[in-house]
């Protein structure tokens, strides 16, 4: 579904990212991880086709991103929900959700009545509904959120792209926007890979992780085999303590603050 191979990308004069590679299977969901810095945003815009490389191949359902497909044709493909979205003008939910099909539509062309059932049955999957003639300005942070997952849903992706989908919510959205999420990415089949700063929301909820670190690729595959308590305390820089979760297994970990080093219970 999607392979990244010897990914070189540049920000200004700075190299951000360096010779990256990785690959990834249809229906997975991926997790971007590591420190501030680390190249993360950048390996996901370079991956929506926002920010080419100065060298390397993104492909993604075996075509070139950057030298065999369009805009228009890679935005049918492919959705982004950004970290954080504003609009310059206000738009009802569901005219925002509607913009989803802009990618499906001709220049001039109006929407149909399949467009009006797409975009009520991606209000519906991410339980946004109610709000469909509400503002969008009006929403928490948390409804703003689930709001652009349906508008990316409209666009009928293969692969949804998410950047630090959970970054300012609170506890409950955190788990509220991740099982939509999941949910989406187990029962449509859909493809999804992520930023996420949050390593134990990444161990819960993803099925592979890849580490940067400086740019370069530290440790890509399983949960289980990117989280070493070496591998991510050499990333981060700091003492970690790694455990399980009592409900899934999965791990997870936690930061050892200084005074628990210098004076141990």
């Amino acid at each position: 579904m999607l392979q990244v191979t010897d990914l070189t990308v540049e920000l200004g004069e700075a190299l951000v990212l360096k010779e990256v590679n990785f690959a990834m299977p249809q229906g997975q969901w991926l997790g971007i991880i590591g420190p501030n810095g680390a190249g993360k945003t950048s390996l996901l815009r370079t991956i929506s086709r926002a920010l080419p490389p100065r060298a390397g191949q993104v492909v993604v359902n075996h075509r070139d991103l950057y030298r065999e497909m369009t805009a228009g044709t890679s935005a049918q493909m492919m959705a982004v929900v950004p970290q954080q979205t504003i609009l310059s003008f206000d738009f009802t939910v569901a005219d925002f959700v509607l913009m989803g099909r802009l990618p499906h539509l001709g220049r001039f062309a109006r929407e149909t009545k399949r467009d009006l059932a797409i975009v009520d049955h991606a209000l519906s999957l991410t339980g946004t509904k109610d709000l469909a003639r509400r503002s969008f300005r009006t929403l928490s942070g948390g409804q703003q959120q689930l709001a652009a997952i349906a508008r990316a849903l409209a666009q009928e992706p293969k692969l949804l792209l998410l950047d630090e989908p959970t970054n300012h919510l609170d506890i409950n959205h955190q788990i509220q926007i991740m099982d939509v999420i999941k949910q989406l990415n187990q029962e449509s089949n859909l493809t999804v890979v992520s930023v996420l700063h949050d390593l134990n929301l990444a161990a819960l909820y993803c099925d592979r992780v890849i580490l940067l670190r400086q740019g370069r690729l530290q440790a890509h595959g399983s949960v289980e085999d990117v989280y070493q308590l070496p591998v991510l305390q050499q990333a981060y820089g700091c003492p970690l303590v790694m455990g399980r979760h009592q409900l899934t297994g999965k791990p997870q970990v936690q930061p050892v603050p200084r005074y628990a080093l210098t004076n141990p219970s």
